[in-house]
């Protein structure tokens, strides 16, 4: 089991189709709303995430990262997911990077996602969800503009966090 000490376990059943393939990435989401999602997620919906990141920094886990979560489609089987609270023309808040990069430093660690930009499906390492196009659910917008550049950002505080000075 899998269960990431970045993030508060909060699982939700029968949203997965089972064992990942392979630990190729992690793929950044938008919620395009506020507040969380678990009630939402956990309910009768065909979509699920690995991750919920606030943005007051708090996390959850709702699908151990050993399992497949509904977030990507064709993507699902070799990447993990983290959604985000907020709008796609938003910035990450300052705790929300935070949260995001000890997130994608224990992938690293756990399932040795290596800490590189990531742009295409099938590429190893920190992806966004719009980088799948229709094969991933037509959502080529997602996480935005902004949050997608933020990546760097994030990929420099988790491998601060992996190896600090």
């Amino acid at each position: 089991m899998s269960r990431f000490k970045s993030a508060t376990w909060r699982p939700v059943t029968g949203h997965t189709d089972g064992p990942m393939r392979s630990h190729v990435g992690i793929v950044l989401h938008v919620n395009e709303s506020n507040g969380n999602l678990y009630n939402w997620v956990a309910g009768d919906h065909n979509m699920s995430c690995h991750f919920e990141v606030y943005k007051d920094g708090s996390a959850e886990q709702y699908v151990d990262t050993v399992n497949t979560a509904w977030c990507q489609m064709d993507g699902n089987a070799t990447y993990l997911s983290i959604e985000t609270e907020g709008f796609a023309t938003e910035p990450f808040t300052a705790k929300q990077l935070s949260r995001i990069a000890a997130i994608v430093a224990e992938a690293h660690t756990v399932h040795g996602i290596p800490l590189v930009l990531a742009e295409h499906p099938g590429d190893p390492g920190f992806g966004w969800h719009g980088m799948g196009g229709g094969a991933w659910g037509g959502h080529t917008g997602c996480p935005g503009d902004k949050r997608r550049a933020e990546r760097a950002e994030i990929l420099r505080q988790a491998a601060a966090l992996v190896n600090p000075a």
